[in-house]
């Protein structure tokens, strides 16, 4: 299995989670393959953290230009895919953890299957002013029933898509086959945002294979950090519209030639907006502006107090246990 699965992760800036997640991987002796493609306008501090950890964790570091759009940022994960030689990818954010043993559950089962996916655990950290994560309460919870449907490894192609709401392909395994159509389809329509790339992530898997589910988990996302990629979602340039989800229809028709397919693509499942409340807006923009003060404040520490390993001890045993203690 070591030879069979590897894991990307994508980083722009952030280099404080880029060195907590290799921290992470180190102290569980994560014995996959580990790809970091580097997108960030300044990348002396992470070539500088990788460096700590070539020798404890199998790692490749690959420098890529500035993420300056969402194409640079796709280009960056096609060209890093195909250096990979296993079969099985997983994209992992670096604020994120993956669950090892999942992966050797994974193993045992020894099933063919193109995607897979597991329970998601999502945690908050309250530290508002610190880097050590060990300040304040940190909370770990799930939404499993939202997580998965078992239709989704129905052998009916159309019956898989209706519950395509189900599927999460960001914490799911895929096959390198897979995540590669994912990213050729996206990159040759011109996606935009994040939004239009989800429309292909979440279509695409379901249409060429079931999606197999380990009622474990494999993710363990924080959810509060300071500048989350998730967070940006409901800003404007994320957003696209029904235009492009015409387009978008048509491009699909044009590859698969299948009309029913065709037909069911509707914002219901393909959004192209945020769907808010203003009650809703107004907490995310709250939230955003204690974001906006929490990294400011953040500048203050040296790098010394940014990059200890003492900083996240704590949270790495919390999430290890969480892991193999979870209860739904």
């Amino acid at each position: 299995m070591k030879k069979n699965i590897s894991i990307i992760i994508p980083i722009k800036n952030r280099s404080e989670f880029t060195f907590r997640i290799l921290c992470y991987l180190s102290t569980i002796n994560f014995p996959y393959k580990i790809f970091v493609c580097d997108g960030s306008f300044n990348k002396s501090n992470n070539k500088k953290i990788i460096n700590k950890f070539k020798k404890k964790i199998p790692i490749t570091y690959l420098s890529f230009p500035y993420d300056k759009n969402y194409l640079f940022f796709l280009n960056k994960l096609k060209k890093t895919l195909r250096k990979v030689k296993t079969k099985y990818v997983i994209l992992l954010p670096n604020d994120d953890f993956i669950n090892l043993d999942f992966l050797k559950i994974l193993h045992k089962k020894k099933s063919n299957y193109e995607s897979v996916s597991g329970i998601n655990i999502d945690f908050k950290i309250n530290n508002y002013i610190r880097y050590i994560n060990d300040y304040g309460k940190t909370k770990f919870y799930s939404k499993v029933k939202n997580q998965y449907d078992p239709s989704l490894n129905n052998k009916n192609m159309l019956k898989r898509i209706k519950f395509i709401s189900k599927f999460n392909p960001y914490e799911s395994i895929h096959s390198k086959k897979v995540l590669l159509d994912v990213l050729n389809y996206s990159i040759e329509f011109s996606v935009n945002n994040h939004k239009e790339f989800m429309w292909f992530f979440k279509l695409i898997p379901l249409f060429l294979t079931r999606v197999i589910f380990i009622n474990k988990p494999l993710i363990a996302r924080q959810v509060n950090t300071y500048s989350s990629e998730g967070f940006g979602l409901y800003s404007r340039d994320n957003f696209s519209s029904k235009s492009r989800l015409i387009e978008f229809k048509n491009f699909i028709y044009k590859k698969t030639k299948n009309e029913t397919l065709h037909n069911i693509i509707t914002e219901k499942d393909f959004p192209t907006k945020p769907n808010v409340t203003f009650k809703e807006k107004i907490i995310i923009n709250l939230i955003y502006i204690k974001k906006f003060f929490k990294k400011r404040i953040n500048f203050f520490y040296t790098k010394k107090q940014k990059y200890s390993f003492n900083n996240y001890e704590k949270l790495f045993k919390l999430t290890i246990y969480n892991f193999k203690y979870f209860k739904k």
